[in-house]
């Protein structure tokens, strides 16, 4: 307990899926920041997968949200029943979850003011006891307070999907701040873009009932000062950035070829027939001239694996089968986060269009060719001065794709040498901001 009279706790809401393991690298760093700064500190964690959570995290306390989210419960009900997203049963599961989501805001308001008045057997009771009994709240860094992505189309299936998931974030803000008197801090986060006045008036609303919020990149600031003039934001980095799986040795240096690690995969019921397509084949064709210049093994390696249509080890195989020299790739699904890490950090180079295997290959200092879809791996880019290893998702074809390619090749050890010097410079200034952030809610 240090200097503390009492053991300090603290509660995380708002954690997605951890079968991405982009959210469990993101929850992890939390934890181990928290636990660097405390020492000794009690950890709840609300999610919607209390179950993967409890297997890949028993050292926090895991609890549901207090107000679920249509889409991840009828994706868990999916995972379960191995069923896609297309079929008639998930569909009805996001109807009965949508319009139970009403009465269950209702319902956990209620509780709410009963248990600040003594009334502690009502609903979720758990997480509000763990709220109640928290020193301070987290909004977890994790995709909570958008619309969509700033380059992908935002079509009614992601306006449904981004709207709960702001409804749900909102109430559970509003509860935590006004009925059991938290003060919440906002943990690295992207915020933005709002692209409806629905969308925009539950991000006014959640912005300006939180007391700190921490964004990683500048966009983002703005964005929240759009929604809150004056609002109290700093500017760090993505807390993935500290994950520890940069203790991982690097991996053999011996390969007899050039590795080429591949992260494809992009959000469902985003690009047409026509993009996807464009996409699938600027991978196999720049793949293909990678192993046919530089003798280069490419190695397919799928971030999030669902079973279900389109997850990245379906991209993986796609590309893969148009590849003509297929023979010269593989295909290797991990199952935890330092698995993953490890085989990054065994490549010579890292191409990806999902945020966090570019955070883990930086941090591992691993050259990285990143497609982007939003200004959140533009901002990351930024923060590291390497602006131009970026190519935009609705620009893609092999002519776009190749010629970055080529400039990070020839530039390998040049940016492995810039990543050394840079990285442990923005994960000081993170990991600072962060201290100073908590120790402001919870002096040591």
């Amino acid at each position: 307990m240090g200097c503390f009279g009492h053991l300090p706790k603290v509660h995380i809401m708002h954690v997605g899926s951890v079968t991405n393991k982009g959210t469990l690298a993101l929850v992890k760093a939390q934890v181990s920041e928290l636990r660097r700064i405390y020492k000794n500190m009690g950890i709840s964690v609300s999610t919607c997968d209390v179950e993967k959570l409890t297997l890949s995290m028993p050292e926090v306390n895991p609890l549901p949200l207090l107000i679920d989210i249509p889409f991840e419960k009828a994706d868990i009900y999916a995972r379960h029943k191995e069923i896609d997203r297309g079929s008639f049963k998930y569909g009805l599961q996001v109807v009965a979850n949508s319009i139970r989501m009403f009465p269950e805001i209702v319902l956990c308001l209620i509780s709410g003011f009963c248990y600040s008045m003594g009334n502690r057997r009502l609903y979720k009771s758990s997480v509000l006891s763990s709220i109640a009994d928290a020193d301070f709240v987290i909004s977890t860094a994790d995709e909570n307070f958008k619309e969509g992505t700033s380059a992908l189309p935002f079509n009614v299936y992601w306006r449904l999907v981004s709207w709960t998931i702001l409804l749900s974030r909102a109430f559970e803000i509003l509860i935590a701040r006004h009925v059991l008197n938290k003060k919440i801090v906002v943990f690295p986060n992207s915020i933005g873009p709002f692209k409806t006045v629905i969308g925009r008036f539950l991000g006014r609303l959640i912005v300006s009932n939180v007391d700190l919020i921490l964004v990683r990149e500048t966009y983002s600031q703005e964005w929240a000062e759009s929604l809150r003039p004056g609002a109290p934001v700093l500017v760090t980095s993505d807390i993935a950035i500290l994950s520890e799986v940069e203790r991982l040795s690097r991996g053999s240096t011996d390969n007899k070829k050039p590795r080429v690690v591949v992260c494809p995969g992009i959000y469902a019921s985003t690009l047409s027939q026509r993009e996807q397509h464009d996409y699938i084949d600027a991978h196999a064709r720049a793949l293909d001239e990678l192993a046919d210049q530089h003798d280069a093994e490419i190695v397919f390696l799928p971030f999030e694996v669902t079973g279900r249509e389109n997850d990245d080890r379906i991209f993986c195989e796609l590309v893969l089968k148009k590849m003509k020299n297929g023979q010269s790739a593989k295909i290797i699904e991990t199952t935890t986060l330092e698995d993953f890490a490890l085989q990054v950090s065994r490549a010579n180079l890292m191409i990806s269009s999902r945020m966090h295997p570019s955070v883990i290959s930086f941090l591992l200092k691993v050259p990285t060719v990143v497609i982007n879809y939003d200004f959140k791996q533009l901002g990351l880019l930024e923060q590291l001065g390497l602006s131009r290893c970026a190519v935009d998702i609705n620009h893609i074809s092999c002519a776009s794709l190749m010629p970055i390619i080529e400039d990070v090749w020839k530039d390998l050890s040049t940016i492995r040498e810039h990543l050394e010097m840079y990285v442990p410079i923005l994960q000081r200034h993170t990991r600072d901001k962060i201290e100073a952030s908590c120790k402001t809610f919870l002096p040591i």
